[in-house]
């Protein structure tokens, strides 16, 4: 096989590498869904060092079958979608509540300042602590300082009469360079230096 031969097979093979690096993982996850029915983090995937733009859609109650009779429909930030009427529970109007007053205002695993209900986030499996949890809410945008896996769980005090759920995607927050307009300048760059170094060991040949 010819100099130039394998010097264009290897560069194409660097192409195409450098092509799936830079655009297969900066395209978005595929959905994960979570439901209120358990503090136990689900994973949302494991990622490499970088920024990510946690998202999440959806409806979770924390009293009985979603849009049913209670009306405590809550979105990904834990506020009510239209008004809580569940008897005992109207203070979570307007705004959500990070506390459940007929458990002795008790908190949420994501602790004060997180409304039951909300998205939260932990980079651990086994949190143990408030310390251990991030609100992800609607939308958030973490940075990971090496690779680590994100995990998701609904914040709330008791989860046995919850139902609905979340759906959850991860996708970087870094814009990807518009490669595909320089990769056949690039390409044809190596080509000629290839055939440049295939022309020269021909002639060193001849001589």
């Amino acid at each position: 096989m010819s100099s130039f031969r394998v010097f264009f097979k290897s560069s194409s093979v660097v192409l195409a590498a450098g092509y799936f690096l830079v655009f297969g993982f900066l395209s978005p996850a595929s959905a994960v869904t979570i439901t209120p029915t358990t503090a136990v983090p689900v994973s949302l995937g494991t990622f490499g060092a970088g920024t990510y733009e946690i998202t999440a859609t959806g409806i979770v109650s924390l009293a009985g079958p979603v849009g049913v009779g209670s009306n405590f429909d809550l979105d990904p930030d834990g506020i009510p979608i239209s008004g809580v009427t569940f008897s005992g529970y109207g203070y979570f109007n307007p705004g959500g509540a990070d506390f459940d007053a007929f458990s002795g205002g008790a908190n949420g695993p994501a602790g004060p300042g997180v409304n039951l209900g909300a998205l939260i986030g932990s980079l651990t499996a086994t949190p143990t602590s408030a310390a251990d949890w991030f609100l992800i809410g609607s939308s958030h945008q973490i940075t990971l300082n090496s690779t680590a896996t994100i995990y998701a769980a609904v914040n709330d005090t008791f989860y046995p009469n919850n139902t609905g759920s979340f759906e959850v995607t991860v996708a970087s927050a870094v814009q990807p360079v518009p490669l595909p307009t320089a990769l056949p300048f690039l390409a044809g760059g190596i080509g000629l230096m290839g055939f440049l170094g295939w022309r020269r060991k021909q002639k060193d040949a001849a001589d």
